[in-house]
């Protein structure tokens, strides 16, 4: 559903559709996350959370989400070193 949701997002010009959206978004991969942590995108729904709370300026969780992404990440992806990257910004924010 998180998908469909930044689907829907992507597709308008609207900051006002964004806003709506954004709670679907964050609800549909948080669910992922506590209902299916072994699954195969959970490393994704991490980083989609991590990054909607950075664009939304919640600091303290995105840096939680880039952790657990952290965690779940196979070793080969290739977001890991940006993400250590955006990690080490965050923390300095602090």
């Amino acid at each position: 559903m998180g998908w469909c949701y930044e689907a829907l997002k992507d597709s308008s010009d609207s900051n006002e559709l964004a806003e709506a959206v954004n709670p679907l978004i964050e609800e549909a991969y948080k669910a992922t996350l506590e209902d299916y942590p072994d699954c195969y995108i959970a490393d994704y729904a991490a980083y989609q959370l991590a990054e909607l709370n950075a664009e939304t300026g919640d600091t303290a969780e995105a840096v939680i989400y880039y952790r657990k992404f952290l965690e779940l990440a196979r070793p080969d992806d290739r977001k890991i070193d940006a993400v250590k990257a955006k990690l080490t910004e965050l923390e300095g924010q602090d």
